[in-house]
């Protein structure tokens, strides 16, 4: 009778503790989502604001390709030809970061979906410095040597 009512005693307890951590456990993963969410709207407002300087890069770069083409010492062409060429790359660094970016994260695990946001996040912030980097620095070069 003693080792009855000690193994339903264990049981219940053993129980218990179960539920507590499910609850737990189903507060951890609500939590995890709300963070893959603010996750996900991070990167994607990222990415909105680089997608404003396209028109910019196009632009910047069209201006000093003509500066490129004036009869202008070749250290200066040189930095024109240089400083589109750092246009391009930016603008080729977005289009690969959206070509290799998956918005739909429901396939993965909530631990992998904040590991692959974060990652992602981390990436569009570098194309966003880069593409602000070149841009600024076109911007400089065009208005000392616009004519």
């Amino acid at each position: 009778m003693k080792k009855t009512a000690l193994l339903a005693l264990l049981a219940g307890i053993l129980y218990s503790c179960s539920g507590n951590s499910s609850q737990e456990t189903g507060a951890d993963t609500a939590q995890t989502q709300d963070e893959a969410k603010q996750l996900f709207s991070r990167v994607i407002a990222v990415h909105d604001e680089v997608m404003t300087y396209e028109r910019m890069i196009l632009e910047n770069r069209a201006k000093l390709d003509s500066i490129a083409k004036l009869d202008l010492p070749s250290p200066v062409k040189d930095s024109a030809i240089l400083l589109s060429k750092n246009l391009t790359v930016a603008e080729n660094a977005m289009s690969d970061w959206m070509h290799k970016f998956e918005p739909d994260y429901s396939a993965k695990s909530k631990g992998e979906a904040i590991k692959y946001l974060t990652a992602e996040e981390s990436k569009i912030k570098k194309v966003d410095t880069l593409t602000k980097n070149a841009i600024r620095a076109s911007w400089e070069f065009y208005t000392k040597y616009k004519k």
